[in-house]
């Protein structure tokens, strides 16, 4: 019998398995206007400028991030503006 084990560690919004697939939702944002939430995950859908991000863990805002297309960070970040280009942003 083959078992596949599952990563189920609850975080109190989700499972990790769950965040990092996207099964509590995501938002395309393709603007230039402030976005405020709770997101586990940034994806660049093209070359993409963050114009800022805030975030729980992180010391202060973080301003002008290049991110590839293709990159993903993570994280729990609670707001994000972008300069340019499109992401997906997975809640949390």
């Amino acid at each position: 019998m083959l078992v596949q084990s599952q990563n189920v560690t609850n975080t109190g919004r989700g499972t990790f398995e769950q965040l990092e697939h996207g099964f509590l939702g995501a938002i395309y944002v393709d603007h230039t206007n402030a976005v405020v939430g709770e997101y586990a995950a940034i994806l660049a859908l093209e070359a993409t400028t963050i114009a800022s991000l805030a975030g729980m863990d992180l010391l202060g805002t973080l301003t002008s991030i290049p991110l590839p297309s293709g990159t993903m960070i993570k994280g729990h970040f609670t707001s994000f503006r972008l300069t340019s280009g499109k992401v997906w942003a997975y809640r949390e």
